[in-house]
């Protein structure tokens, strides 16, 4: 029970604590250890917070650079299938398997190659300026297959040609691939 002093006012008789009585409120401690757990708590939070926004900005990078790699492959493969023919050196080169040259049905030259140095997929038309299709491409591979589907060399025998590509950021690593049946290939 807590001692309480009778003071006399004229209006009423209040009741007061003893000034010796303190009244109890919070220590430095419980206030530093509160502090220390809300600290903690934001600071998780914080942490949480970051990795969704470094997730979400790795699955847009992610997406992006399939979408050049998709629509580079579908362009190479729109201009593959208007090939001349396969008469002559001319019409389709076939010498090398990280590359395509070959003339469309108007003539023009068009060459799809991979730029080592800055590891994109390239379009070059009539040895002109070349033209960035999709960037972060690590491997660029051309096959070219006869009617059985069989790796072949000739290039008489070529019926169907398979480009790959192969992109590359980070710890991200994707392989794309199509295979494209000539229109004026027999």
């Amino acid at each position: 029970m807590t001692p309480f002093i009778q003071i006399d006012t004229p209006q009423r008789l209040t009741q007061r604590p003893c000034p010796e009585v303190q009244q109890r409120g919070f220590t430095i401690m419980e206030m530093i250890v509160v502090t220390v757990i809300i600290g903690i708590i934001f600071a998780t939070g914080a942490m949480l917070v970051g990795r969704s926004f470094e997730h979400f900005s790795t699955t847009r990078d992610v997406s992006d650079i399939e979408g050049q790699a998709r629509v580079a492959l579908e362009r190479a493969s729109r201009e593959l299938r208007a090939i001349r023919g396969k008469s002559s050196n001319a019409d389709l080169d076939i010498g090398t398997a990280n590359e395509i040259s070959f003339r469309n049905t108007s003539g023009t030259l068009i060459r799809f190659y991979r730029d080592a140095g800055s590891n994109r997929f390239m379009r070059q038309e009539n040895t002109g300026t070349a033209q960035p299709l999709a960037d972060y491409i690590s491997a660029l591979t051309v096959t070219y297959h006869d009617q059985g589907g069989a790796s072949t060399g000739t290039r008489a025998l070529v019926y169907y040609i398979t480009v790959g590509i192969t992109v590359t950021r980070g710890n991200f690593s994707n392989n794309f691939s199509t295979a494209v049946k000539v229109r004026n290939f027999e």
